[in-house]
């Protein structure tokens, strides 16, 4: 059902992400070099998350993930 379509990626986002790896890799991406190795990893990641997220939720928000990947294109 919706609900249950819904679910998991929120579960995803608040429990795994926004609860455990964001709050682990925030001290890494204020406080490394703009080039280093870790911060670029931390990227990386979270550039790989973002768009797996993006295609889940683009069925449910069409212009929201339009305008997400009109930022990743520039």
């Amino acid at each position: 059902t919706g609900v249950q379509t819904c679910a998991l990626p929120i579960y995803l986002m608040t429990n795994d992400l926004s609860a455990y790896y964001l709050d682990y890799t925030k001290d890494i991406l204020y406080i490394e070099r703009k080039d280093a190795p870790r911060r670029r990893q931390v990227q990386t990641v979270l550039y790989h998350a973002t768009d797996v997220l993006v295609r889940l939720w683009a069925p449910i928000l069409v212009h929201t993930a339009e305008e997400v990947n009109d930022f990743f294109k520039t």
